[in-house]
């Protein structure tokens, strides 16, 4: 039987060389109601599009623990940054502790 190969991660991989970007701005949502949060992320992926493409962003969610009835902020940023912000965003990953999205403006 013959060793089995486990397949190294590459620099091209999208995830890791956005995790190794330099953070150049921040737009803390946490403790913001889901409205106020659409309107702050709207507001600062829009400026930061015009003013600073291809910048990355860490868009702070929390993780929704204390959330009644489960996160509520986390899904709205995903789905905000799928649907109609996604012309904002190059891509974009949810940090490993989970409380944060970093984002690479387009």
């Amino acid at each position: 039987m013959g060793k089995r190969r486990i397949p190294l991660k590459t620099s091209t991989d999208s995830v890791d060389s956005l995790l190794a970007k330099p953070v150049e701005a921040e737009a803390d949502l946490h403790g913001l109601d889901a409205g106020s949060a659409k309107v702050k992320l709207e507001s600062f992926l829009s400026r930061l599009a015009q003013t600073r493409p291809g910048s990355v962003v860490r868009i702070i969610t929390g993780r929704g623990n204390r959330s009644e009835g489960g996160p509520v902020l986390q899904p709205l940023v995903r789905d905000l940054l799928d649907g109609h912000l996604a012309k904002h965003v190059q891509r974009y990953t949810l940090i490993s502790a989970g409380g944060a999205y970093l984002v690479q403006v387009r």
